[in-house]
């Protein structure tokens, strides 16, 4: 009878190890398929911004697309233009030149670059700089009336994406609600 009951243990203690090794051998395989998945979806995102990227160099050669694509493409080269401004600016604080074409670092006396030749624009001293004119009036100049502050412009496509965002806050807020 002692017997039978250490053997009765000793089957439960192997089939309880059976079953933990089959758990942990199937951990294993789910953490190596979200492995590869995670690789998966790297990949998408990097082909989507090759994509993207593409898209931009043609659309800077010229190339036409509907409006909503060419409304997200001049969204970029807005923001590469202010990138490009900042940069310029950072370069005048620190006192550095660079060549508008290549990029590269030019001395402050260089009237050519000495990389890929192109003519540099001439250093205009602030002693030197003409005076300049007022900036041009933005919304935030313009007075307000009755407490209306005036709204710039802003793209019907981008209005739409801003209600819709609201739309589905909305939803999500009214779900949350009905669930607590």
């Amino acid at each position: 009878m002692a017997e039978d009951f250490f053997s009765k243990i000793g089957k439960k203690i192997s089939e309880t190890a059976q079953q933990a090794a089959d758990k942990s051998s199937v951990f294993v395989e789910v953490q190596k398929l979200n492995m590869q998945i995670a690789g998966e979806n790297k990949a998408i995102k990097e082909s989507c911004t090759a994509v993207g990227e593409l898209v931009l160099a043609q659309y800077k050669e010229g190339v036409e697309f509907g409006p909503d694509v060419k409304a997200m493409l001049d969204t970029i080269l807005a923001h590469e233009r202010t990138v490009e401004a900042l940069k310029a600016n950072i370069s005048d604080l620190k006192g550095e030149r660079f060549c508008p074409n290549c990029g590269k670092e030019q001395t402050e006396d260089a009237i050519f670059c000495g990389h890929c030749g192109t003519k540099l624009p001439e250093i205009v001293k602030a002693e030197e700089a003409p005076a300049e004119e007022a900036p041009a009036p933005t919304v935030f100049d313009i007075p307000v009336e009755d407490g209306e502050a005036p709204v710039p412009e802003i793209h019907p496509e981008v209005l739409d994406a801003i209600e819709e965002a609201k739309a589905t806050l909305e939803a999500e807020k009214a779900e949350t609600s009905e669930e607590a």
